[in-house]
């Protein structure tokens, strides 16, 4: 009875209420707020994909970790148990959700593409941070860049989110990347890295063709230590597709290999004139 009290008692003060259900995701995404703090914040049930990766929030958790390092601009992101949400009653959990974990991040703003219905790329005051992040969604392998995939606060400043697709995974081969529809991606194809940015931000790439920026984040993710990216790793756990088979050394192996050749890669893709493969 004592347990039941102190567990009713945390929820009330400690949980998070819904709020509402953001539309138009494969997977379920809501705001929520959390007691007592009253932070705003969105959660996410990540739902189980063709290839049956079952580590997508622990994927998103790495890369804010990671992000912390080296600036990357990931707004704070946590994994909480489902049980911690007051749901109403009409709320249906998925039934092909991964597991019973919920993943949120800080709630920031409105979706660029709402904000760019009545404000233009040039009111952001961030944007070379925008740039930078392209550089780290190249290292970590995050093919999953849509215009749908930043967010607007009302200082116009502009955050990336969603960061369940990244990294390896891939049963027949380690060096490919998991992004956009759980499809294979290439670290030596530019087509595939102009998957790495929207195609807004594309698009004032090539007006500006200004890209000091770049060398930048490259510089930083360069002068990380190996321990450093090891710690980012604690208590996480990372898997092959549809197997047990642990892959948290190969993941790090996968990031120490490709953050030495990330000027030449992106370098590659400028020859290329900014290639991107999906036009979504």
């Amino acid at each position: 009875m004592f347990m039941k009290l102190e567990s009713i008692f945390y929820k009330n003060f400690f949980g998070f209420n819904f709020v509402n259900i953001i539309p138009g995701s494969y997977n379920v995404n809501f705001v929520l707020e959390r007691n007592f703090i009253k932070s705003k914040w969105v959660g996410k049930i990540s739902k189980r994909i063709r290839s049956k990766f079952t580590d997508l929030d622990s994927r998103a958790l790495l890369a804010f970790r990671l992000s912390e390092l080296v600036g990357a601009g990931i707004p704070q992101t946590k994994i909480i148990a489902a049980r911690r949400v007051n749901f109403p009653p009409e709320f249906i959990q998925p039934q092909d959700r991964i597991d019973d974990k919920i993943c949120i991040t800080a709630y920031k703003g409105v979706n660029l593409e709402e904000f760019l219905k009545t404000n233009r790329e040039d009111k952001l005051k961030n944007i070379a941070q925008i740039f930078e992040n392209f550089v780290f969604n190249l290292w970590v392998g995050n093919y999953d860049r849509k215009n749908s995939d930043y967010v607007v606060n009302r200082d116009s400043f502009i955050f990336p989110i969603d960061y369940q697709l990244l990294g390896p995974g891939f049963s027949e081969n380690d060096e490919v990347s998991l992004g956009a529809y759980a499809r294979s991606y290439n670290f030596n194809d530019p087509a595939d890295t102009g998957c790495c940015l929207a195609p807004v931000f594309i698009n004032e790439i090539k007006k500006n063709k200004n890209i000091d920026f770049f060398n930048l984040m490259v510089g930083r993710i360069n002068k990380l230590s190996v321990k450093s990216i090891k710690r980012a790793f604690r208590g996480l756990y990372f898997f092959k597709a549809e197997t047990k088979e642990n892959l948290n050394e190969k993941f790090i192996e996968f990031l120490l290999s490709r953050r030495t050749r990330l000027e030449e890669k992106i370098n590659d893709w400028i020859k290329s004139d900014y290639l991107r493969k999906i036009s979504i």
